[in-house]
């Protein structure tokens, strides 16, 4: 089994020395320091060598806050666990820790189980993750090459016999006029079909983010209704609107059921599509009942031209965002996209 490398920033060098005695013994690769700049320069110069970090908040020169601010702003480092060590555990300071982007807390002194058994959490929580997103990869590519095989039967071995059929029509008279009229309709019925599908495959191409309609501006949002069943999801994109949009209020939900009985329309919805007591499309359509259509942003983990096809139909349907995403794509998404209909790159 692979090495991990876990990078250590505390300033009371016993404390330091003595985690970094602990980890060598679980068999981890330590990198430690005594200050949060000097581990930064180390982490930038070696953007693919570390697994965890573990850091204090209170020290002279740079605050844990301040290192994780500069951890969390490089879009290359933005995976890596972060673990605060602390000899003071607040709340306010909990919530901004989290809300900076921390995965988890631990009160100084620790025990050595709580400390392993955090390490392992976080490592192993990373690890599944990277693992879903190399397969979304490997399905998108996959999804990728059938759309341009697809799109080359449409444009080739479909509408060049129609044009052949139009040109035949024309020339051959043994039809009357009536009756060519009618087949050359029919064909031109065909061809539209054929460049409708083959419009709405290069829509979604090698991306399923894509936006419709642009969203609104983010700024001017005062509360954010997001639904999703799963509670990591949850969690993540409370996460990524505390950091960046603050001044959001983000009514989460599990159920998507709890949604349709609030009294005023969302300025903006986030869904999954599948969920157990109610899909993401029975909630649009529960709501549109109400005479609710709030902007809508679509959540979904899979290709499945049924579901964009369906999704499509609803007017208030801004955007599709893949599931899982990261702070980068969450950036990508929401901040910088020029607010264009397309694939957001």
């Amino acid at each position: 089994m692979k090495t991990r490398n876990i990078l250590v920033v505390e300033d009371e060098l016993d404390l330091l020395n003595s985690i970094r005695d602990i980890l060598e013994l679980k068999g981890y690769h330590v990198f430690d320091f005594s200050n949060p700049q000097s581990a930064l320069n180390y982490i930038n110069e070696n953007k693919n060598q570390i697994d965890l970090i573990l850091s204090d908040i209170m020290m002279p020169e740079m605050s844990g806050f301040e290192f994780l601010r500069e951890i969390r702003s490089n879009s290359e480092l933005d995976l890596i666990p972060f673990v605060f060590l602390t000899a003071k555990i607040k709340e306010d300071d909990v919530r901004y820790g989290f809300a900076l982007g921390a995965d988890d807390y631990l009160k100084k002194p620790f025990e050595i189980s709580i400390l392993s058994n955090s390490i392992s959490a976080q490592l192993k929580k990373r690890d599944s993750f990277l693992a879903l997103l190399e397969e979304n990869s490997k399905k998108v590519k996959v999804a990728t090459n059938t759309f341009d095989q697809l799109s080359f039967f449409n444009s080739h071995l479909l509408r060049a016999p129609l044009a052949n059929i139009s040109t035949i029509l024309e020339e051959k008279n043994s039809l009357n006029e009536e009756e060519t009229q009618y087949i050359k309709g029919q064909a031109k019925r065909i061809d539209r079909a054929v460049m409708l599908l083959t419009s709405k495959m290069s829509r979604f191409k090698g991306e399923m983010d894509y936006q419709v309609k642009k969203l609104p501006d983010f700024n001017l949002l005062e509360e954010v209704v997001f639904v999703d069943d799963d509670n990591f999801q949850l969690q993540h994109i409370k996460m990524l609107f505390e950091r960046f949009f603050p001044h959001i209020k983000l009514s989460s939900f599990s159920n998507p059921l709890e949604v349709i009985n609030i009294k005023d329309e969302p300025q903006l919805l986030i869904t999954d599509i599948n969920m157990p007591e109610m899909s993401g499309f029975e909630l649009l359509e529960t709501l549109s009942s109400k005479g609710f259509h709030p902007p809508t942003v679509i959540l979904t983990s899979s290709i499945d031209l049924n579901d964009l096809e369906k999704a499509m139909s609803f007017e208030n349907v801004f955007q599709f965002l893949r599931k899982p995403f990261t702070p980068t794509d969450f950036e990508k998404a929401f901040i910088n996209n020029k607010g264009e209909p397309g694939s957001i790159s």
